[in-house]
């Protein structure tokens, strides 16, 4: 019995052939077919190579024999190729997938949003500080201790929709840089976030004015606190009501269990007292939402009436 190893995989893996016994009769056919061709190529090699040693008979049969030959060569190659172009080639694909990451509490939350599935067991989580340094290295294995999980995945994949938890309580607050990576350590993500949401929020809203709110713009507020342990700089964060006006903080500090009030109107900025200088009221007096976004555009705090 012939042995064709490879033809068989690869016909059977491209799925021409559902059954060995129905590839027993094709993959002969193929090999002896191919070393038949050879055989014939070397024969007529051989008649070639006399002929030319007699130095070309006048039949013109050498000629002709040298001719066959190299087509025979030629059709023996493509034959070849196109054979091997059946033999699938593993390659290590690394997975390509889109994670979501937002901070909540203390909490980092990985969402899967789109892309490929990724093995659990092939899946690290780092979290690198500003310096460089390894703040949190562990493997999103599903019996860990340092993460837990929404959902239960009983394939042990990380698929779209789901999410990782990863507490960071022992982390302290501020900006940190969060790299995904398989066992390669080929990065699949990087994205930048706060471990521990900051405690500022928003502690009240005045919306209405005393009288004509056009004529008291300063009557019209905001008072931003900070319920927190430690300071918050409140540099490039941003206030924003329903209808997409924006008011961008300046440099400013704000101590734990200190407050600062945003006035709608213009005034001259103080360590209590910042001024958004709008020329109309900007808070609704019939329902708004006062939003309060960090530097990086992530939603801290949200006040609603």
């Amino acid at each position: 019995m012939h042995s064709c190893p490879l033809l068989f995989i690869a016909c059977s893996k491209r799925g021409f052939f559902s059954d060995p016994s129905e590839f027993q009769e094709s993959r002969c056919k193929v090999y002896t077919s191919t070393v038949q061709t050879y055989k014939v190529i070397y024969t007529k090699y051989q008649i070639m190579k006399n002929s030319m040693s007699m130095g070309f008979r006048d039949d013109g049969r050498a000629l002709s024999n040298m001719l066959v030959a190299l087509i025979l060569i030629v059709v023996a190659v493509l034959a070849t190729v196109g054979i091997a172009a059946f033999i699938p080639v593993d390659i290590d694909r690394v997975p390509a997938f889109v994670a979501k990451v937002y901070s909540h509490s203390d909490n980092i939350v990985v969402r899967h949003v789109g892309g490929d599935p990724v093995d659990f067991r092939k899946l690290n989580i780092v979290i690198y500080s500003p310096e460089g340094d390894v703040m949190y290295s562990g493997n999103a294995d599903r019996d860990s201790t340092n993460i837990t999980k929404q959902e239960f995945y009983n394939d042990g994949f990380f698929e779209s929709g789901e999410q990782i938890i990863i507490h960071v309580s022992s982390i302290p607050t501020g900006v940190y840089r969060l790299a995904l990576m398989v066992s390669s350590g080929t990065i699949l993500e990087e994205s930048i976030y706060i471990v521990g949401k900051p405690m500022a929020k928003i502690a009240y809203v005045h919306y209405d004015a005393a009288g004509n709110d056009w004529h008291n713009l300063n009557d019209e507020y905001v008072v931003i606190t900070n319920k927190g342990g430690a300071a918050v700089n409140l540099g490039g964060w941003s206030l924003r009501d329903e209808a997409g006006h924006v008011y961008t903080f300046p440099d400013f500090t704000l101590q734990p269990s200190q407050s600062v009030t945003v006035h709608t109107g213009c005034g001259t900025d103080t360590a209590t007292d910042l001024y958004w200088c709008s020329w109309t009221p900007v808070w609704n007096n019939d329902g708004d939402t006062a939003y309060l976004y960090d530097a990086d555009g992530n939603l801290v705090d949200s006040y609603s009436w």
